[in-house]
């Protein structure tokens, strides 16, 4: 397992933009991929030079708590 880090950006309580593609992105050291889980949705990403983005779907519904799960 390797260690994963994200822009202080997110966070417990954050707001996603309806019906608009969902970019998230960080640091890892000691990944080669990263997968994200939004509700439904997930995308994973190759880890290049310890750096990765990745766009999950829109999302339309506007009030239901997500829960965003990262693992490697």
């Amino acid at each position: 397992m390797g260690t994963i880090a994200l822009p202080k950006i997110f966070q417990d309580g954050m707001v996603l933009q309806r019906r608009k593609p969902i970019c998230i992105w960080g640091h890892a050291e000691g990944c080669s991929e990263i997968t994200v889980l939004i509700g439904q949705a997930a995308v994973t990403a190759k880890v290049v030079n310890r750096e990765w983005k990745l766009y999950l779907p829109p999302m339309l519904l506007g009030i239901v708590p997500f829960s965003v799960k990262i693992e490697n």
